[in-house]
């Protein structure tokens, strides 16, 4: 996937070891890094009873930017038992996605651009790609999505679309519909089971 409207969590393998408690408690910080002479700030969210090493979660924001849903994905993640970290993809405009062959586990894209004017090369895409989408999305078309699906099938690539009837764009998103734009909503019911999906094939890529 491009640099896109939806939401992408990448799964990789990170280590981190707090020091454990005798209670667990989701523990979360504001963490300041670069990109060359950008200064990004992103989130990070742990579940501070787990030491030693586990898979690591990055949120890839939607195009509003690093805001309290990608934060509320964090969370969720390291409710789950994984570490969720909340990227900053606008200071310097760049990231990396599956298609680049980034050495990944697995990629989850909730109502994320397929569009691109790179296509996988054949080999290249080394993580499992899951793309959820919503039916009703007008910024995610049909014929995106099946050229998306022609794209990774010529590219020899492992991957799964999920397309939820009558969803919109940001189908996740609880504050979906405060932006006054028709074409977004929120869905309970896709939010759920794009969630069960995506914690499926992490528990699958991880063999565990």
């Amino acid at each position: 996937m491009n640099r896109q409207s939806g939401l992408a969590l990448l799964l990789a393998w990170l280590t981190f070891a707090p020091q454990a408690p005798k209670t667990a408690r989701i523990q979360t910080k504001e963490v300041e890094y670069r990109e060359g002479g950008t200064v990004l700030k992103g989130f990070i969210a742990w579940d501070d009873a787990v030491a030693g090493k586990r898979p690591g979660v990055l949120v890839v924001h939607e195009w509003w930017g690093l805001n309290d849903h990608a934060r509320n994905q964090a969370r969720r993640l390291a409710e789950a038992g994984y570490v969720g970290f909340a990227l900053d993809m606008y200071g310097a405009g760049k990231v990396t996605m599956a298609r680049s062959g980034a050495d990944l586990a697995a990629v989850v894209s909730f109502h994320g651009s397929l569009g691109t004017k790179t296509p996988a090369e054949p080999g290249k895409v080394k993580a499992r790609v899951l793309v959820l989408a919503g039916g009703a999305d007008p910024f995610v078309p049909p014929e995106q999505v099946e050229a998306f699906r022609k794209e990774m099938q010529a590219a020899g690539a492992r991957f799964e679309v999920v397309t939820y009837p009558g969803a919109k764009h940001g189908f996740t998103n609880p504050d979906a519909g405060t932006y006054g734009m028709p074409q977004l909503a929120y869905d309970a019911a896709a939010d759920r089971q794009s969630w069960a999906a995506m914690l499926r094939l992490f528990r699958e890529a991880l063999g565990s």
